[in-house]
């Protein structure tokens, strides 16, 4: 069962399951594999609100990346399930960024949603619409971002 010991917004919570071994043996304290999203979004509170979405209704693991910079030094230290950006970031924005993975780890890049509060076609011009990527708009509800983000999250049923 998932317990965070400590607030997810200041970035520091420690998951413990407890699953046993076999029924006869005592429970033993096992970190299980969960999916990973980047959240690329240089306001605070909106990546604080996404992390704990992703934690609590998806079980996942979300690291928060305030910059395409930062975002970039993280994607070359893991793998993500899912990442999700804005587009009006400092340095190098969201577009920017997608256009990056898209050549540098374009397996990762078809697992790319834009959230913004920018959608309209007039800002992104032709060639986002070309690239096909998911935008979310802001504000947005919680199971409008479920029904996007969530087919990127689910894990693989076991036979």
């Amino acid at each position: 069962m998932y317990a965070p010991s400590v607030c997810l917004a200041c970035q520091s919570s420690r998951d413990e399951f407890e699953v046993p071994t076999t029924k006869s043996s005592a429970a033993s304290l096992v970190r299980p594999v969960r999916p990973k999203v980047l959240i690329v979004e240089d306001e605070p509170l909106a990546a604080c609100f996404l992390q704990e979405l992703f934690t609590i209704r998806f079980g996942c693991e979300a690291d928060i990346a305030p910059s395409g910079l930062v975002a970039i030094e993280r994607l070359a230290e893991a793998k993500y399930a899912l990442i999700v950006s804005d587009v009006r970031l400092p340095e190098i924005n969201g577009t920017e960024l997608y256009l990056w993975m898209s050549e540098a780890q374009p397996e990762m890049a078809r697992r790319f949603v834009f959230v913004t509060a920018y959608a309209d076609e007039k800002y992104f011009g032709a060639d986002l619409v070309l690239w096909g990527v998911p935008i979310l708009a802001k504000p947005y509800t919680i199971p409008q971002l479920s029904a996007l983000c969530g087919p990127y999250l689910e894990r693989p049923r076991e036979a």
